[in-house]
């Protein structure tokens, strides 16, 4: 195995790490109960509020490792690109 192969063979294994953890998360965010709203949640205090502050959390770390997948195949496909026409010149 090339070296340039192996190295897109982590890269690719690092984006589908990224890609479950940021399933996961998502996954946790829609199974988090939400408390009925209630009068006390009006001001920005209580369970409902305090519930819906813990799953925009969630979400947004589910969406920054969707992030670091997304970029990590956008590296994995510069490096195949760049070694292609590398070859094209080279030949």
């Amino acid at each position: 195995m090339k070296a340039i192969e192996l190295i897109q063979l982590i890269i690719n294994l690092c984006s589908v790490i990224c890609a479950m953890l940021a399933a996961l998360k998502w996954f946790e965010a829609s199974r988090s109960k939400i408390p009925p709203h209630t009068h006390d949640s009006w001001d920005g205090n209580g369970p409902f509020s305090e519930a819906l502050k813990r799953q925009a959390s969630q979400n947004a770390i589910a969406a920054a490792w969707a992030a670091g997948a997304a970029l990590l195949q956008c590296a994995a496909l510069s490096i195949q690109a760049v070694g292609h026409l590398w070859g094209k010149i080279i030949s």
